[in-house]
């Protein structure tokens, strides 16, 4: 099943009956004949996407799981694992570039929480974060059980790490970003901007995303990256 993640109306120059359309309850969506809404008790203004791809993985009975964002759409293989194709950064891994852009002590309690729930997969955890590949966007098709594995894992680490740093709804998470000095040090990171770090969760999502992938792969199964054709059409 091919699904678009929404949080707000949209409309894209593509197919609209191939695509089931997931979107919180509380905003119309207009022109897609296959919406769904729902309120899982994840509040999107906080888990973003993650919300909805959360929504799939508990109610999707489908074979395959492709997920597209309402501005962003991939271009799979059928019945393949797929991806979005990788940033190479430039010099620096998937730790030096977090510490550039955000509070980098997230990663490290994020690397506990892997050692204590997934100790098998740690190593991987480690490998990932040295890593200069980084797969953006949280988008991915793969096989239903594959993908509600996917989602477990980063619920589990991400419902740990709120726990962790005491954070239980969107309120609490832009008030730790204001008295929590590292993510509005000009000197330390190059954006301030409390709404954009509040996005926490979504920053480490993608990095938890490339962890899981890696993972597949060191299991010998086959991936493909994928072109993402990107959009700015919405209301």
């Amino acid at each position: 099943m091919k699904y678009i993640i929404t949080h707000k109306d949209f409309d894209l120059p593509i197919k609209k009956d191939e695509y089931t359309v997931i979107c919180p309850k509380g905003v119309k969506i207009n022109n897609w004949k296959n919406v769904e809404y729902f309120d899982n008790g994840l509040d999107n203004r906080m888990y973003s996407e993650i919300a909805g791809m959360k929504y799939i993985a508990d109610n999707s009975k489908e074979e395959w799981i492709q997920i597209n964002h309402y501005r962003r759409i991939m271009d799979v293989i059928p019945n393949k694992c797929c991806i979005a194709e990788a940033k190479y950064l430039n010099k620096i891994n998937i730790v030096q570039q977090y510490a550039l852009c955000h509070n980098v002590e997230d990663l490290s309690i994020c690397s506990g929480i892997v050692k204590e729930l997934y100790p098998d997969y740690y190593n991987i955890w480690l490998q990932t974060l040295q890593s200069n590949i980084f797969i953006p966007y949280n988008m991915v098709q793969l096989p239903l059980d594959c993908y509600k594995d996917y989602m477990g894992k980063m619920c589990n680490i991400l419902q740990k790490f709120m726990e962790i740093r005491g954070i239980n709804n969107y309120e609490d998470m832009q008030n730790y970003i204001k008295t929590n000095k590292t993510y509005t040090d000009k000197n330390k990171i190059r954006n301030t901007d409390v709404n954009y770090q509040s996005r926490l969760v979504g920053f480490l999502s993608e990095r938890i995303t490339t962890w899981y992938i890696n993972c597949l792969a060191y299991s010998n199964a086959v991936i493909y990256p994928c072109r993402i054709s990107k959009y700015e059409n919405t209301y």
